[in-house]
C-alpha cells in the first residue's frame, strides 16, 4: 500500500484546512472540519484520499491550469450533496473558498492554488504507485 504518499497527502490536506481555518476564523465549521479531518486520519487514513478522488480529482485539469472561472462555475454543490458523510463541516473548506474567492488577495489565491496543486500531484503519485503495485502482483 502506498501509505507514505497517502500520509503526505493527509498531512498536506490537514495543513491546508488549518491555514484556511486561520484565514477565516469567523467560520467555526472550519475548525470542526479540521478536528474531524485529524480524527479521520487516525481512524481511517484512506478516507481523505478516497473522498478527494471521488469529489475533487475530476477537477484536476482546472486546478493544474488554475482555471478560476471554470472551477467557480462547476457544479461542486452537486458533488458535495452526494458525499456519504452527514457532517456538513466536511464541505466547509470548499464552500468557504467559493464564497470568499473574489475577496482574496492575489497572493492568497496563489497559495491556495499551490496547495491544491500539491494535493493533485500527491494523488497522481498515489495512483501511479497503486498501479505499479497491481502490475507487480499480476506478474507473480
Amino acid at each position: 500500500m502506498p501509505s507514505a504518499t497517502r500520509k503526505m497527502f493527509n498531512n498536506q490536506l490537514l495543513n491546508f484546512t488549518n491555514i484556511i481555518s486561520e484565514r477565516f476564523p469567523e467560520v467555526k465549521e472550519l475548525k470542526v472540519a479540521s478536528t474531524g479531518l485529524s480524527t479521520l486520519n487516525k481512524i481511517n487514513p484512506k478516507k481523505p484520499m478516497e473522498m478527494f478522488l471521488l469529489y475533487s480529482y475530476k477537477y484536476r485539469e482546472q486546478i493544474l491550469t488554475r482555471d478560476e472561472e471554470g472551477l467557480l462555475k462547476a457544479d461542486i454543490n452537486s458533488d458535495l450533496r452526494k458525499q456519504d458523510i452527514d457532517d456538513e463541516s466536511s464541505n466547509q473548506l470548499i464552500i468557504t473558498l467559493r464564497n470568499n474567492w473574489k475577496d482574496l488577495s492575489d497572493e492568497e489565491k496563489d497559495n491556495i492554488w499551490k496547495h491544491f496543486e500539491v494535493l493533485i500531484k500527491l494523488t497522481d503519485r498515489y495512483l501511479q504507485e497503486a498501479l505499479e503495485k497491481k502490475e507487480r502482483n499480476a506478474k507473480k
